[in-house]
C-alpha cells in the first residue's frame, strides 16, 4: 500500500480527521510520483531535461592569464618573421622617401 493510501485509511476510520480538501502542493505530487514509479509506469508530467551548462572550475583571472601566456608564447614563435617582415617595409619606405626626394630635387 502506497503512503496517500494509508494516509487515506487512517484518516477514513476518523471521521473527524478527514482533509477537507485533496492534497495538493509539491509534497503530494512528490509523494504521488514515487508512487506510480514504484508501481513501474513512467511519469509523463516531467519537463523535458535541458542540456546541462558546464561551469568552469576556479578563477577566470587564472584562466585568463593561463591563455594570455599561450597566446604570448606563439607570437613569440612568429617574431622573427613578423621583424623581418617589419624591416622591410621601412626599409622599403625609406627608399621611397630617398626617390621622391631625388625626384623633387631634379624637378626643381
Amino acid at each position: 500500500m502506497g503512503s496517500i493510501s494509508i494516509f487515506l485509511h487512517k484518516n477514513l476510520r476518523d471521521f473527524h480527521t478527514l482533509p477537507t480538501k485533496p492534497m495538493a502542493g509539491k509534497a503530494a505530487k512528490s509523494v504521488a510520483r514515487a508512487e506510480v514509479l514504484l508501481a513501474g509506469a513512467d511519469w509523463e508530467f516531467d519537463p523535458e531535461r535541458k542540456e546541462m551548462k558546464t561551469k568552469r572550475k576556479g578563477h577566470k583571472v587564472d584562466r585568463l592569464a593561463a591563455e594570455k601566456r599561450e597566446r604570448t608564447a606563439e607570437l613569440m614563435q612568429a617574431m622573427p618573421e613578423m621583424l623581418a617582415d617589419y624591416r622591410k617595409r621601412r626599409w622599403e619606405r625609406k627608399m621611397k622617401a630617398e626617390e621622391d626626394a631625388a625626384k623633387k630635387a631634379l624637378h626643381e
